[in-house]
């Protein structure tokens, strides 16, 4: 498990740093609309998870619960099928969409004066399209995270990573310096796209693997696995769907009332305030798995040795990381991007934010432990209610009042869940 955690951390953390390290070079050679839009790009990924419903979580769990038996393993394996077949319809779904709603919907929706509507509707679409690979890419990492493969999930996930922003700067380089014919942005998504799709075909080849080592035989299509794991499944989109909501909501709401070069600054601020959730959700990640087996045999000694240093651990990153972005959020912003201009603009929105992420960060244990155990309607009906003031919090704010106004609020609310 402690290599599991390892790796679960250096996924994560690999993942911050390219962000870290590429967000600001980025913002230097893009013109600022087409920054905006690489931004939006990483909350159509966030929000692509809405229709997921739950199976990454489920397949974790359900699989390292019947790691052992191999009938039971044999059910897995269809009920990956089954989520296999789903995705392929609706990512057929989604391209027929766009294709036919898309242009409308970017007029209404967006706001741009100096990218061309083909540029951004290309993108979009090249958006959607790795979203749909994606989707492929959660079931075999879910499936091979649940057999504690981790180490093998998160090697790839580096890789991708690193490819995808560090090599698909270079690309967008070479095509805005090199190449007229095309968009640098269009060129950009549609190599992040093959890039995906090498660790989709990865992925799907270590996972067959697995089940092979495990002498699992393939058996017919049946939708009893899928009956049998629905409403573990339901839930479990629910609670992601409310934590994305909590989490990422004001990113929906403010895109369309932001212009791009300003919605572009605050999520590149945002997404640096909510750094200490990867963390610690790469962690509870590599737990869930050993907490599902010990629950499955009553070893509750066992559980809370795990979580008491988790969550000393947790502590531990959540105020570093939150403090000292508390007392240097203007030297942060200024360094990290070298644009005055997003310093300014953004710095009292990071503080706000570091703080009230870190407080979300500290609940996030014990929602891995209700989920471990099974308790998912009653960490639900929590979440849920947490979800109601928070939404509402940044519907009233957007509509009515500031951004400053609308962070300040999140941090109070979240404070209070806490104590709670």
């Amino acid at each position: 498990m402690k290599i599991n955690s390892l790796f679960n951390i250096l996924g994560s953390s690999f993942f911050t740093l390219f962000c870290f390290f590429i967000f600001p070079v980025f913002l230097s050679i893009m013109p600022k609309e087409e920054y905006g839009l690489f931004s939006l790009f990483f909350v159509i990924l966030i929000y692509s998870k809405f229709l997921e419903i739950g199976f990454g979580n489920t397949l974790v769990r359900y699989i390292s619960n019947t790691s052992t038996s191999i009938t039971q393993l044999s059910s897995m394996r269809i009920l990956i099928k089954t989520y296999e077949i789903y995705f392929l319809i609706l990512s057929i779904l989604l391209v027929v969409f766009f294709s036919y709603f898309g242009i409308s919907i970017i007029k209404n929706w967006l706001h741009f004066d100096n990218l061309e509507l083909e540029t951004v509707t290309y993108s979009i679409l090249f958006m959607i399209i790795i979203v749909c690979l994606k989707y492929y890419i959660s079931i075999y990492r879910s499936s091979l995270n649940g057999f504690e493969k981790q180490v093998i999930t998160n090697l790839l996930r580096i890789s991708s990573d690193f490819f995808s922003l560090i090599g698909g700067l270079l690309i967008y380089y070479l095509s805005k310096t090199l190449f007229s014919t095309y968009s640098p942005s269009i060129i950009l998504y549609s190599f992040i796209c093959m890039v995906n799709l090498f660790e989709l075909l990865l992925l799907k080849k270590f996972l067959t693997n697995e089940f092979i080592k495990n002498k699992v035989p393939q058996e017919n299509f049946s939708l009893k696995p899928l009956n049998q794991t629905i409403k573990f499944s339901l839930l479990s989109s629910l609670i992601s769907v409310i934590w994305i909501s909590v989490t990422w909501l004001d990113r929906v709401i403010w895109s369309s009332i932001l212009n791009l070069e300003h919605y572009g600054y605050f999520v590149t601020t945002t997404f640096f305030a909510s750094a200490v959730i990867f963390f610690i959700t790469s962690i509870n990640l590599a737990i869930l798995p050993r907490l599902s087996k010990l629950h499955a045999i009553n070893d509750n000694l066992e559980i809370f040795n795990i979580m008491r240093i988790s969550n000393n651990f947790t502590s531990f990153i959540c105020f570093s990381l939150s403090f000292f972005i508390l007392f240097y959020s203007y030297d942060i912003l200024l360094v990290w991007t070298g644009n005055i201009k997003l310093t300014i603009w953004s710095n009292q929105i990071l503080i706000l934010y570091a703080l009230a992420y870190g407080i979300i960060s500290l609940t996030h244990i014990y929602s891995t432990l209700l989920n471990a155990n099974g308790s998912i309607y009653l960490l639900a009906k929590i979440l849920f209610t947490w979800s109601i003031f928070i939404s509402l919090s940044f519907i009233i704010n957007a509509y009515y009042f500031t951004i400053e106004t609308s962070a300040l609020t999140f941090l109070i609310l979240n404070l209070l869940y806490f104590i709670f």
